[in-house]
């Protein structure tokens, strides 16, 4: 259990506050009797959270960043009877130290190495459950993003519903059943995505629908009867062909193509290249008489200068292109024997010497569209068949899920049905706050027939306690927020079930206490650990809320 907390800033009328100690049971930390604001209870409830290995004391209290600055808070657990020290600062706060009993560092913990030691000694290992995941749904301070009284399972604002309530079921050790067949949905959902994506991105062929298919089945048995005539125009009878010599021909098509591809390529480049060789610049120096008579005082020695600059350039080019010439030619005559070597395997595969190439080729083409046809059809019933598996397995998951469900929302309705009775009154005959899952996706808590504020937080509060009772949860916290609309008779009977978990601990903070009655204020005053107050009193002694 938490036993203790200290902060060199905890200030009491100018002087150091000391640690502040903790029982089992009840912990109290008390404010003003008129409800004063601003004097620390919803941050030190932070801080309790911040001690649990929460990281909201930093991102929601900003206020007491930016005034106090970075400060450390010390804490002291006691399990089976030893004690064990740490610290952990604002500025380094993703590291939890611990300490001696001087609170000086022995070792640096992660925040995860941490809440597994605190899952460990608060005997929380259940499967799939972290400690965070258990105790963070339970903290109830203001400003957290878990104060919406239908959605008692949240343990932030944007939690979906299905994790809210695998969240209980762990807590309430009822997942494991539900982990093996989540593990097999995600596995059928895995394959599926992996398969669509296949054919999104076109590594595989699938009939788009069932007319498609039907369609390729028409084309499949033209494609059969076409195959069959070939064969039969053959004397060697194609039909004779193995599925392996298939293969081999289509692979030595499809090589055949992409090589008469590239030659067709370097033909047109040869076409170009001889044609710009051929193309040099014409002789100018044939017939200038002409020209000097409509231009008299014409330079003829530059003419014929630039004329045998161009002879010259020409030279140049027309030696490129013999070059390059020479290299296409060669790796044309390289193709063309390639081609000739692929034309001759394919007329010699399967010791067929008389089938002709134009057979082959028309075998292959159609041999390859029907298998083609075929395995789209197949990839299309196989689509359906991995949807089908997804969909058998989610709705497995959902009844496995439901099951369980049902189990604990029994256990905590009827616990919160003693607890109402015992807050309202049995003969008063007020109607119980629900939890209703309705699937594996969708919950609410409600009190029915009725809607006001006070009355939804009395459930709230009613279903931590009863999950308090029902699970291995250690402690719950809550803040005065929540009982600001409930009436104050209630409230009274609220603190006086709250001493009744003697055997683990609750830390609530509260004010207003002389409206409640003498039973509760009696509890209150027992179960103090903190006082806080305006004038010196706060917190960290002073309020920054105040003008200077």
């Amino acid at each position: 259990m938490l036993k203790a907390v200290s902060c060199d800033k905890f200030i009491e009328n100018g002087q150091p506050r000391g640690k502040i100690e903790f029982k089992k049971g009840l912990n109290i930390i008390r404010g003003g009797v008129r409800g004063t604001n601003s004097i620390g209870k919803s941050t030190f409830l932070l801080i309790l959270d911040f001690v649990f290995g929460g990281d909201d004391y930093i991102s929601i209290a900003t206020d007491a960043q930016n005034n106090v600055h970075e400060h450390i808070i010390k804490f002291e657990f006691e399990f089976d009877g030893d004690s064990f020290y740490f610290y952990r600062s604002t500025g380094d706060y993703q590291n939890i130290y611990l300490c001696d009993v001087e609170y000086r560092p022995e070792a640096k913990w992660t925040s995860d190495a941490y809440t597994e030691w605190l899952c460990e000694k608060y005997n929380l290992t259940l499967p799939d459950l972290t400690f965070r995941g258990a105790e963070s749904r339970f903290i109830r301070v203001a400003n957290r993003e878990n104060s919406d009284a239908r959605k008692p399972l949240a343990s932030a604002k944007h939690e979906p519903e299905k994790q809210a309530i695998a969240g209980m079921l762990k807590l309430f050790d009822m997942y494991a059943s539900v982990s093996e067949r989540q593990t097999a949905y995600n596995t059928a959902k895995e394959e599926e995505k992996t398969f669509k994506n296949a054919q999104k991105y076109n590594y595989i062929s699938v009939a788009s629908n069932i007319t498609e298919v039907k369609k390729n089945v028409e084309r499949i048995t033209e494609l059969d009867k076409e195959l069959t005539e070939l064969s039969e125009k053959n004397s060697q009878g194609l039909l004779e062909l193995t599925s392996l010599q298939k293969k081999q021909l289509r692979e030595l098509t499809d090589k055949c193509s992409a090589l008469i591809i590239q030659e067709a390529d370097i033909n047109t480049q040869l076409r170009a290249i001889r044609k710009n060789k051929d193309a040099g610049k014409k002789k100018f120096q044939a017939d200038y008489d002409e020209l000097i008579e409509f231009f008299p005082d014409v330079n003829i020695d530059r003419l014929y200068t630039v004329e045998g600059f161009h002879r010259e350039i020409t030279g140049v080019l027309k030696s490129e292109f013999r070059e390059t010439e020479e290299k296409l030619e060669l790796m044309n005559k390289l193709l063309r024997a390639e081609i000739e070597k692929l034309e001759k395997e394919m007329r010699s595969i399967a010791e067929i010497p008389t089938v002709s190439e134009a057979i082959i080729t028309e075998y292959t083409r159609k041999d390859r569209e029907r298998e083609t046809l075929k395995k789209a059809n197949e990839a299309f019933y196989h689509n359906d068949e991995l949807h089908e598996v997804t969909l058998e397995q989610e709705s497995q998951l959902n009844n496995i899920t439901m099951s369980q469900v049902m189990r604990a929302q029994s256990d905590i309705n009827e616990n919160m049905k003693r607890l109402n009775d015992y807050v309202c009154g049995k003969g008063a005959k007020i109607k119980t706050p629900v939890l209703n899952v309705t699937d594996a996706r969708h919950y609410e808590l409600y009190t029915p027939d009725d809607t006001g504020t006070g009355t939804s937080y009395k459930g709230l509060i009613l279903f931590d306690l009863a999950c308090l009772e029902l699970t291995r949860l250690p402690f719950i916290i809550h803040d005065s927020y929540l009982f600001d609309h409930i009436e104050y008779d209630r409230v009274s009977k609220i603190i006086e079930l709250y001493d009744q978990y003697a055997n683990k601990q609750i830390f609530v903070s509260l004010d207003r206490e002389g409206n409640y009655s003498a039973e509760a204020q009696e509890i209150i005053k027992n179960r103090e650990r903190l006082r806080l107050e305006r004038g010196g009193r706060e917190l960290f002694g002073w309020s920054w809320s105040k003008e200077d």
